[in-house]
């Protein structure tokens, strides 16, 4: 795998970290307070959803004949019960799954802060096993965008610009993984080094003790 020395050309891997940490944060941080607000607020969103659906039945009641109010009341007027609470239900899925998966991205960014800093490679895991997660849904997600813009678009340049764009963004979060994963991989090194070190201390004490052994040096009793 492709490995970095610095972050976007300017930044050091360990201020590269904490600046993709940073904004991590923050972005998950606000999506978890919006959601929230959305979940506090799905009885009036269901109103209101209501509200519109009575409004655009009576003006199309108004432009079509009695003789099929019945079939149009059957067939494409207000929601019934079982839909308001599929709907009501998917919703409450959907913004609580959101919820979930922002929070972890809110937990793992704070780990990627707090491990770029502490110079710790295992607080950098949860980040990376997250966004491996997100490149591949994206991945797919840009694939499949890419097939259907070619298929269905009939203007070449317009679906030939937007599955450039999207695969340039894919690229950006496939370059900023590789370069928090150079970082990762740089401390763990740093890691190993120190442990090394460590260990050749601590043998250089007892080999140091076993030479000396309680007992005063030969010249000594000379």
């Amino acid at each position: 795998m492709v490995l970095f020395n610095k972050c976007c050309c300017f930044f050091r891997l360990t201020t590269g970290g904490m600046i993709l940490g940073w904004i991590g944060a923050i972005e998950s941080l606000l999506v978890v307070i919006l959601t929230t607000i959305g979940l506090t607020h799905v009885p009036q969103i269901m109103d209101h959803l209501r509200n519109e659906t009575r409004a655009a039945t009576t003006i199309k009641m108004e432009a079509i004949n009695e003789t099929h109010v019945s079939i149009f009341r059957r067939h494409r007027s207000e929601m019934t019960a079982e839909d308001e609470m599929f709907l009501e239900r998917g919703m409450y899925a959907i913004l609580t799954l959101n919820l979930i998966v922002n929070v972890v991205t809110l937990i793992s960014s704070l780990l990627l802060i707090t491990g770029s800093i502490k110079r710790n490679s295992k607080y950098l895991l949860p980040w990376l096993v997250c966004e491996a997660l997100c490149l591949i849904f994206s991945s797919f997600a840009a694939i499949s965008k890419s097939f259907e813009m070619l298929i269905y678009n009939e203007n070449f340049g317009e679906g030939f610009l937007t599955i450039f764009s999207i695969l340039f963004l894919v690229g950006v979060e496939v370059y900023l993984y590789l370069c928090v994963y150079s970082l990762y991989q740089m401390l763990k090194t740093e890691e190993k080094n120190q442990r090394q070190m460590q260990l050749n201390e601590i043998s250089n004490q007892a080999s140091h003790k076993e030479t000396n052994d309680g007992l005063p040096p030969y010249a000594a009793l000379s």
